[in-house]
């Protein structure tokens, strides 16, 4: 594969992601319009931004990658500013939310019963799938980069 066909490809994904985004949040508009429950309509008024937030950065110009160079973007820029919010952000926020707001995208939601409590194990459920996602890609990254000397480098 040439480099033309790689970049083609990834501006192909880069659109795609971000359509897929987009289409995501009208469709949780159209959910939390048809919603007779006030708490799971504006819940889902919120996913519909937060979908809007995933598709500026999915459409940022995206360049192919080794994972060499992704453990390498991961030690200079993303290392420094530390393991919790590493966490926070990729995991918790980016995973997490996102995984809870698939789970909010189900119709036929507003039918259960003790839904406050269905959302509340939902959303703890998820946060916490996220907290140790985020935490097993820094401890994955991290022992790439001892592989790779990057630590040698530094010093």
């Amino acid at each position: 594969m040439d480099i033309n066909k790689g970049n083609i490809r990834i501006k192909l994904w880069s659109i795609v992601s971000r359509l897929i985004c987009i289409v995501a949040s009208f469709y949780f508009v159209y959910l939390a319009f048809n919603s007779s429950n006030y708490i799971i309509a504006a819940l889902r008024g919120m996913g519909a931004l937060f979908w809007v937030y995933l598709a500026v950065p999915s459409g940022v110009e995206a360049k192919k990658s080794s994972s060499q160079e992704i453990v390498r973007f991961w030690f200079y820029k993303e290392k420094p500013k530390g393991l919790v919010y590493f966490v926070l952000t990729k995991g918790v926020v980016l995973l997490g939310a996102t995984g809870f707001l698939i789970w909010l995208s189900n119709p036929n939601l507003e039918a259960k019963e003790n839904l406050l409590l269905s959302a509340s194990t939902n959303l703890v459920t998820y946060l916490l799938g996220g907290f140790f996602m985020g935490w097993f890609v820094w401890r994955s990254n991290d022992k790439k980069a001892k592989k790779l000397g990057l630590y040698k480098e530094k010093n």
